[in-house]
């Protein structure tokens, strides 16, 4: 139906002219969005990728914390223990 009615408008002339340009157009949309959805997946990788380093870090970094405060207090009781001995 639709095809007929392309042919009445457009004529059986360009009609042909008209689906290759389509046909290019869908093409060239169907490789953009492929593009497209390549690169979404590449900065999500990257994204989940920067995260888990974060948390890495973060996870690092407060061990690192706890072991100097246990370090200082451990130092600070073998300080004052030693004070009270006097």
């Amino acid at each position: 139906m639709l095809g007929a009615i392309a042919l009445i408008v457009i004529g059986p002339k360009q009609l042909p002219e008209l689906a290759r340009v389509l046909a290019r157009m869908v093409n060239e949309f169907k490789r953009a969005t492929g593009e497209f959805v390549e690169t979404f997946t590449q900065v999500k990788s990257d994204v989940s990728k920067a995260v888990r380093e974060a948390e890495y870090s973060i996870k690092n970094s407060e061990e690192w914390i706890k072991e100097q405060a246990r370090r200082t207090l451990d130092e600070r009781e073998n300080k004052d223990s030693g004070e009270d001995k006097t």
